[in-house]
């Protein structure tokens, strides 16, 4: 559980049990616990990872099925607006980004992001999302194995990688969705994913 940062509630949840029958669990004290028991346990450890296995996953085939290599795109998740939860970036889901054809490079977008004074930025290679303190909030962006990651991002605000894909392009303004819907990506989007079919 503190390895990959999951607290007892979230713990609990996981198991489909109460806190205090978590606590009594982990309490050395106890005399006996169930076999079933250490087994939703241990499935809900093994669920944190496997959501993140997941999500590289779903990269891969959504990229696939576009007819593109997936070692050839950028990708990019705000993370949640508070941590631990699956609401991100003021929507009603976590989600993640995958540009295609990105007319730059994976360092380029890096360079711009690090460029945000007051956020401390990692860069790696692997499962960006095991790198995480899920107790976080956070920035991460990957390209074939790499990883740039920044933790504790709230005072960056909304849309982050949008903003600095707008400055990359040479279009400051057209990061907001709202009031710039680039209803052609969505058209050059569904037109691809036809042609790939």
């Amino acid at each position: 559980m503190k390895v990959q940062g999951i607290t007892k509630s979230a713990m609990a949840e996981r198991m489909r049990t109460s806190r205090r029958q978590l606590d009594r669990l982990l309490d050395p004290a106890t005399p006996s616990v169930t076999l079933e028991t250490l087994r939703r346990a241990a499935n809900a450890v093994r669920w944190a990872q496997d959501e993140r296995n997941a999500l590289l996953l779903a990269i891969k085939d959504i990229t696939r099925s576009f007819g593109r290599d997936p070692r050839d795109v950028i990708w990019f998740e705000h993370g949640a607006t508070e941590p631990r939860s699956i609401v991100g970036c003021g929507v009603d889901q976590a989600h993640i980004h995958i540009l295609l054809t990105p007319p730059f490079s994976f360092e380029r977008l890096c360079e711009e992001a690090q460029a945000e004074v007051g956020l401390g930025w990692s860069v790696g290679r692997g499962d960006a999302y095991a790198a995480i303190d899920s107790g976080e909030s956070y920035f991460v962006a990957g390209h074939r194995d790499q990883f740039l990651l920044a933790q504790s991002v709230e005072t960056a605000g909304s849309q982050f990688f949008r903003k600095a894909i707008a400055r990359i392009v040479d279009r400051d303004t057209a990061w907001d969705y709202r009031s710039h819907p680039h209803m052609e990506n969505v058209v050059e989007t569904i037109a691809n994913a036809s042609l790939a079919a």
